[in-house]
């Protein structure tokens, strides 16, 4: 497959806001992953408290009663119902870094180059 000169009038096209995707870096010289859909990802995690917060008694202590979308029979974000496992279990992935693509395709452009990053098709 041959590059499309990036010199070229209507060639410049932005990388996908909602995509991985391989951006170059001319000063390393190197190709770096940028994964903007781990925001997609739910977040039930540590929050910040204020100094006032801290000095009242009575604030959340913690991930005391919040439920375990890992646990055996919990339901998690996807809507995907955990089976009632009691020894090892292995979760798909339901906020991948990465996406499978069949296809690999890369567009250049004048000022910062960029391609799709792929990973592994997971079944």
């Amino acid at each position: 497959m041959q590059r499309p000169d990036p010199t070229a009038s209507g060639t410049f096209v932005l990388p996908p806001a909602d995509r991985s995707h391989r951006r170059y870096n001319p000063l390393t010289q190197e190709w770096v992953i940028v994964s903007p859909n781990r925001l997609q990802r739910p977040w039930s995690g540590a929050i910040e408290k204020t100094p006032s917060d801290q000095d009242n008694k009575s604030a959340n202590s913690g991930d005391a009663g919040k439920p375990n979308p890992l646990a055996p029979g919990a339901s998690r974000p996807g809507g995907v119902v955990n089976p009632n496992y009691t020894s090892t279990y292995t979760f798909k992935n339901d906020f991948p870094a990465l996406v499978s693509l069949q296809l690999w395709f890369y567009v250049f452009q004048r000022i910062h180059p960029f391609a799709y990053a792929v990973g592994a098709l997971v079944k």
